[in-house]
């Protein structure tokens, strides 16, 4: 996208009575973004449920 970095990645999760998002600047191959990006992904949720 226009005015995007590479590896910038934005997460966000939405529930009834929570929301939260967070941005990530990762660096890296294609590959090692996705994956930064998904294991971030999942600690927020987890964490979100654990809570």
């Amino acid at each position: 996208l226009d005015g995007s970095s590479p590896g910038e990645i934005w997460i966000a999760i939405l529930g009834p009575d929570r929301q939260e998002s967070v941005k990530l600047s990762l660096n890296g191959a294609r590959q090692e973004v996705i994956n930064g990006a998904v294991e971030s992904a999942l600690t927020l949720l987890e964490r979100i449920l654990r809570s």
